[in-house]
């Protein structure tokens, strides 16, 4: 009957039905009233069914209805992001739409909705949810407290601001109060009523080895466990290479091949090799874990392996996008031992262009896995011993760093922008415990494999594209224009002019301001400032070209073992390899989904990117509390209505200074000019000023650091060392 209510519901959309209306068309019997209001209000939980005045439902018309992902803020509205409409992609999306608390209906932060729009003014829609198309995870994690009958877990996640009604608890001697928990929720309710849900993981207490790391993976709906029906289909793969796995591939195991990672690299997606022609032309081979051989489409580990779409590598772990049997065996590039490739060989002429191409599946055999730190001691001119190991790869690697400078002034002089801003690098350990947080350093031997990686891409890209065969493209659309004018006056403060326009700046234009920013002492928060406005690189099926890049056409196909993206190029190639000309079928089903493939391995990529990103922050934090009560020189690197925040200049750490700590004067935002102003002093915090604070509080949970301007605490003392001084030491509560 539930459907059967649906069904009436959304053949009439726009229109509202009267209970007792319902009853009528269903044919139902008045004694099926009762019945049929609670599951009306099971649907309206459920987001699928609206609620009116006077006991009317409804579905909306999806005219003038948006989808996208609900982001809500801590003081708990909500924003819906539109996706863009396939057709309508170089036309651009319209603005967020606002959803009150009261309006969000069952949905919560992260949950992919369908939105409508009930009033549109002055630039600001707004709007209510109507249905939750995905869930952003079916599970929650929270803290457990028991209570009289069952219990209650409060989220981690504070932006889903209800708790969670647990009826049937693990004994106390397998679950205490104050432990983490994963929560499968069994009823979603509308705010502000609980949810309610079973208990289905206890991850343990505070200060346990890990968990605060896996906290955030499983925040996000990670689950790093592989089902078994995966593990039972990889352990059924074929370790050995037959005659018929290399029947039409290209041997080129007797070439110089080598492998060019990080030091704790397990994975090896992609190797290189690099020959001298007689006319003066070098042939660059990059060659590509052919992992579409193992993997037929469809089965449990494609199925896994889409749902995961990357691998996540949150600092002091890996979760990897396919099974070990995979990703660390039979796919790896590992020394000394063939491996089945995908393999593109481009002819370059000394300028560094492509004279000639070929893209073939292939048979390799890398002579040595080295490291970025090996090929940089080379590079640098380390004594003989240390690069004694790989003698036979000097000249090669060396030859490899001219054609990878060439490449990137070719590319430069089209438009490429430097956005390379340097992370922040955690180390940690034997026993995983921090040792040092720093900016990761940047090599040449970094630069030579992404300058072949991106030319690996590109060629693939147009190639796929000439087939005209559907694939993911990596597409970068330019900057919002309205993004880009708002930096202005911040760009102009620090000395440095935006160019005037109202059409989208060009790539040379904007590296330009680049090239002014590196010169300066706060070019790091510039770099981040420009960085914020860009688009977000994405996968489409539609390519609209890579703006970052200024590239016309380009893919992802260097890395199969960790993105999805990528093996659907590998299968896509591995179809024309096949067959010459692809099936119209295979091409129909391909149109027919890779909007959703595209769309699905964006949102996972997102979520990955937070996932690092939190447990990078959370290790720094945990790095940082051996500092409270001590003063840091830092940068102002953002400026709110609530106060400011500062990046450390010893650490890459951020932390912020709440206008409540502000206790000299009462400061308002100055927005204009991103500074916070006090009202009777007239004291500044501006954006990119030195400032020296004081760390005086870490919480690891909220993943936050609280600072003080050190002449507003009270009691410092004078003295210290060259970065910090020690102002004070607070007895830890906790």
């Amino acid at each position: 009957m539930r459907e059967e209510i649906v069904h009436l519901l959304e053949s009439h959309p726009g229109r509202s039905f009267s209970l007792r209306e319902i009853l009528n068309r269903l044919g139902a019997p008045g004694t099926a009233r009762a019945t049929v209001r609670r599951m009306l209000t099971s649907l309206v939980w459920e987001g699928r069914v609206r609620a009116y005045r006077n006991q009317h439902y409804g579905v909306e018309s999806a005219q003038g209805n948006v989808t996208g992902i609900l982001s809500v803020t801590l003081k708990g509205v909500g924003y819906v992001a539109p996706e863009p409409v396939p057709d309508e992609v170089e036309e651009g999306t319209p603005g967020d739409v606002m959803i009150s608390r009261q309006n969000m209906g069952t949905a919560v932060h992260g949950d992919r909705v369908e939105a409508h729009i009930i009033r549109e003014a002055l630039g600001r829609r707004e709007g209510y949810v109507v249905r939750v198309l995905e869930r952003r995870s079916p599970c929650l994690v929270g803290r457990f407290l028991r209570q009289r009958k069952g219990g209650i877990v409060l989220p981690r996640e504070a932006r889903i601001d209800r708790n969670i009604i647990v009826s049937h608890c693990p004994p106390r001697e397998a679950l205490q109060d104050d432990q983490w928990v994963v929560v499968r929720i069994t009823e979603w309710t509308a705010w502000p009523d609980p949810l309610h849900g079973q208990i289905e993981e206890v991850l343990g207490a505070d200060g346990e080895p890990g968990l605060d790391v896996l906290l955030i993976v499983r925040d996000h709906g990670v689950v790093p466990d592989f089902p078994e029906a995966v593990e039972r289909e990889a352990a059924a793969i074929p370790g050995n290479i037959d005659r018929a796995a290399l029947a039409g591939r290209r041997d080129l195991r007797d070439q110089l091949v080598v492998t060019i990672d990080p030091e704790r690299a397990k994975d090896f997606d992609d190797a290189v090799s690099l020959e001298t022609l007689k006319d003066g032309c070098v042939r660059l081979g990059v060659h590509v874990a052919d992992v579409s051989h193992y993997i037929p489409e469809g089965g449990a580990i494609d199925r896994e392996a889409l749902e995961r779409a990357t691998s996540i590598y949150p600092v002091d772990r890996v979760i990897p996008m396919l099974p070990e049997r995979l990703s660390n065996e039979l796919c790896s590039l590992r020394p000394h031992e063939d491996r089945l490739t995908l393999s593109v060989l481009a002819k370059l002429d000394r300028r560094g262009r492509v004279v000639d191409y070929e893209v073939c599946r292939s048979v390799i055999h890398s002579r040595h896995r080295l490291t970025y730190r090996q090929v940089q001691d080379l590079f640098d001119g380390a004594p003989a011993e240390r690069t004694a190991s790989f003698a036979d790869a000097h000249e090669m690697l060396l030859r490899m760093r001219d054609l990878a400078a060439t490449l990137a002034e070719a590319r430069r002089r089209q438009g490429a922008l430097d956005l390379d801003i340097p992370e922040p690098e955690v180390l940690l350990d034997s026993a995983n415990r921090v040792v040092e947080v720093r900016r990761a350093e940047r090599w040449e031997s970094h630069r030579l494999i992404e300058q072949f990686m991106v030319l690996a891409n590109e060629i693939v890209a147009r190639h796929l594209a000439q087939l005209e065969l559907p694939t993911l493209y990596r597409v970068h659309e330019p900057p919002n224009p309205e993004k880009l004018e708002r930096l202005r006056p911040f760009l102009k403060a620090a000395g440095i002019r935006l160019p005037a326009g109202d059409g989208p700046i060009s790539q040379k234009a904007l590296q330009h301001v680049l090239d002014s920013i590196s010169r300066r002492e706060t070019s790091p928060l510039l770099h981040t400032l420009i960085l914020r406005a860009m688009m977000r690189a994405v996968y489409s099926p539609k390519n609209v070209g890579h703006y970052g890049l200024a590239s016309s056409c380009y893919c992802h196909f260097t890395s199969p073992i960790r993105r999805y993206p990528d093996l659907v190029v590998h299968r896509v190639l591995g179809a024309w390899f096949d067959g010459g000309r692809v099936a119209a079928e295979k091409l129909s089903r391909w149109r027919e989904i890779l909007d959703d493939v595209g769309r699905h391995c964006s949102e996972r990529e997102e979520r990955a990117d937070e996932i690092e990103r939190d447990a990078i922050r959370v290790k720094s934090l945990e790095y940082m509390k051996q500092f409270i009560g001590e003063e840091f020189e830092g940068y102002i690197s953002g400026v709110v209505s609530f106060g400011f925040f500062v990046e450390l200049a010893a650490y890459p750490v951020e932390g912020l200074v709440h206008v409540r700590d502000l206790r000299d004067d009462y400061y308002k935002l100055q927005e204009e000019e991103l500074s916070l102003v006090g009202e009777a002093t007239g004291r500044r915090f501006r954006f990119g000023e030195k400032v020296r604070v004081v760390v005086t509080r870490v919480d690891l949970i909220n993943l936050q650091m609280d600072l003080v301007p050190e002449d507003l605490v009270g009691g410092a003392q004078e003295g210290g060392g060259r970065h910090r001084r020690r102002v004070f030491r607070r007895r830890r509560q906790r």
